[in-house]
Parts: structure tokens; C-alpha cells; sequence
């Protein structure tokens, strides 16, 4: 049988991973110093070991359902009215107010982020994204047909407004913007995120902005949130109307130490949520009871603080 001629295209164009490499070589050398990936090298906290512990020994082992547990998604929904303002309605989307964005449980950021690509890139459009970039950026593009347009941002590693702005064409659909920048580490600006928003309400892209390493920005990076309340980590989130043309995704994993828990979430108006609600439900099995469980139970401390500096947050805004 000609194996080679039963692939699909676009998975032949999708080369290796180069952490996944890492991880190989890793794992033939002796104590070897893991620098490859966002995990921590101190244990889970107990409180949420035993909020997973409970939830196994009370039987919640069995699927979920696709759009999140009902605790998860309320304990969401108060973590982005107190980080980013916004007014989310915790109901199931079939159930949700059209006016106001819904929400829905993935399989991490990672998984927001597919499902965003899947429900917004039709083959032959376009998504510009920052380079250096994190390994799936492009990988997500090819996989749903679509062109990932590098965006040069050397020698400064800071996507901004006038070198996007050439790259958006006819074909452009959305711009990825990563801050803290995942593998420089360049935190954007107020100012630049500012601009990036307008240029793509002005040209009508959307704009997504992870930030699943917001919780490791510097003092010197941080600035005076537009909602007052202190510092934070510039994001545009804050800024953008989640009420209209608006996506955000989120997790509760790679900022903290739960990286093996690392659920995520979406939210999205409209005929975005229920496309996304669509996707999901197709292509990503419900997660287990416990670890949904442990997440909706953490402390509130570690989904917020005063600041509004402190929590995991993949915004997605146009």
C-alpha cells in the first residue's frame, strides 16, 4: 500500500517540532536543565491536588460536557469581569444573551486558539503573525488551509502597528499578537496595544492577543491599567468592547503551577460563539471531571489579584 500517497497535504507540511525535538535529545542526557517549556520545577499546590482528589473520590470521573462545567464557567466569568471588565454570560451558548459574548470550556489555549482558526480561516486567508513566534502559530494556519504571514520584528521583537499594517492585504483575516512574547519575551506596550487595536478596527481584522504568560511580567514592563485599580501587563483586552465583534481566549495552566491542568476558555458574541461551539464539539473530546473540577475550586487568589497583572489571560479582540 502507498502510505505516502493516503496523507493529507497539509500534514506533510507541518515539520517536527523543534521542542519536541528537544525533548528527545533530553531525554538520552543525564540531569539534564529543561529550558524548553513553560512548566515549573516546584510541585502543584496542595489545595488543588486535593480539590482533584475530592472530585475522584465523589465520582466525578466521567465526561463533561463540551462547553465546560457549570462551576468552571461562573468562576470564569468572575475572573474576567474583575481582570478585563468584561460582562460574560455564564450559560450554555444555546441558552446564552445574543447581545453578550458566551463562553465555552477547551483543551487549553492551545485548543482556544484551533478552534479560533478553525471558525475564522476559510483556505487562501490570511493570519499575520509576530516573528519569532511559538512553534504552532504556523502550524495552526496550514492545518486549516490558511497562510501565516510573518510579521519581522528584529532587532526589538515588538509587533506594532507599522509593520503590521503592510502585511494586511485583502486575504487578511486576523493578527496574532503574543505578549509576553513567547520565545523573546518582549512585553508590548500600552501604546502598542492600543495601536494594534485601532489599525484592526480601522481595517476590519480581528485581532487575538495571547497571553498566557502575562503572570511573569516584570515590575518594569507593567503599566497603569485603563480600568484603574494599579499596574498591570499591557494587553488590549481592557480596552476592546466584548460586547461587539469580540473573541478572547484564556487558561489556567502555564501561568501557574498546573501546567498538566491546563484547561482553557473562550468566549465570543454571536454567530462566533456558536461557530466555535460547532468546532468544538466536533473535533475535541470533553475533557475529564477532575481536573475541570480542581480548576472551578482554586482559590480566587490564584485567578485574580488588585492589580489586574496577576492572571493568565489570551485575549482575542477586534
Amino acid at each position: 500500500m502507498d502510505i505516502d500517497r493516503l496523507i493529507a497535504e497539509r500534514a506533510k507540511r507541518i515539520d517536527a517540532s523543534g521542542i519536541r525535538r528537544v525533548f528527545d535529545l533530553g531525554a538520552r542526557l543525564k540531569d539534564p536543565i529543561n529550558l524548553s517549556i513553560g512548566q515549573p520545577d516546584f510541585p502543584v499546590p496542595d489545595a488543588v491536588k486535593a480539590a482533584a482528589i475530592r472530585a475522584i473520590e465523589g465520582n466525578q470521573n466521567g465526561y463533561t460536557q463540551t462547553q465546560g462545567i457549570a462551576p468552571l464557567r461562573q468562576r470564569i466569568v468572575e475572573h474576567l469581569r474583575t481582570d478585563v471588565g468584561w460582562e460574560v454570560d455564564a450559560r450554555p451558548l444555546s441558552a446564552a444573551d445574543p447581545a453578550r459574548p458566551g463562553i465555552i470550556v477547551t483543551s487549553g489555549t492551545s485548543g482556544a486558539l484551533m478552534l479560533a482558526f478553525q471558525a475564522l480561516l476559510n483556505p487562501g486567508d490570511e493570519a499575520i503573525i509576530p516573528d519569532p513566534y511559538f512553534a504552532m502559530y504556523p502550524h495552526i494556519c496550514t492545518m486549516v488551509g490558511a497562510t501565516g504571514v510573518p510579521c519581522n520584528t528584529y532587532p526589538d521583537f515588538r509587533l506594532t502597528a507599522a509593520r503590521v499594517e503592510p502585511l494586511i492585504t485583502a486575504r487578511t483575516k486576523l493578527v496574532l499578537l503574543n505578549s509576553p512574547g513567547n520565545p523573546a519575551g518582549v512585553v508590548a506596550t500600552n501604546n502598542e496595544c492600543r495601536d494594534l487595536l485601532e489599525l484592526c478596527r480601522e481595517r476590519n481584522v480581528l485581532l487575538i492577543s495571547d497571553e498566557i504568560y502575562d503572570t511573569f511580567t516584570y515590575a518594569d514592563a507593567r503599566e497603569p491599567s485603563p480600568l484603574g485599580g494599579g499596574e498591570h501587563q499591557p494587553a488590549p483586552a481592557p480596552r476592546a468592547s466584548p460586547g461587539r465583534r469580540t473573541t478572547y481566549c484564556s487558561s489556567a495552566g502555564s501561568g501557574r503551577p498546573t501546567a498538566s491542568r491546563a484547561g482553557g476558555w473562550a468566549t465570543a458574541p454571536g454567530h462566533a460563539g456558536s461557530s466555535r461551539k460547532s468546532a468544538n464539539s466536533s473535533n475535541t473530546p470533553t475533557s475529564a471531571r477532575p481536573p475541570r473540577s480542581s480548576t472551578a475550586r482554586r482559590r480566587a487568589s490564584m485567578w485574580t489579584c488588585p492589580s489586574r497583572s496577576r492572571a493568565t489571560r489570551s485575549g482575542a479582540t477586534w
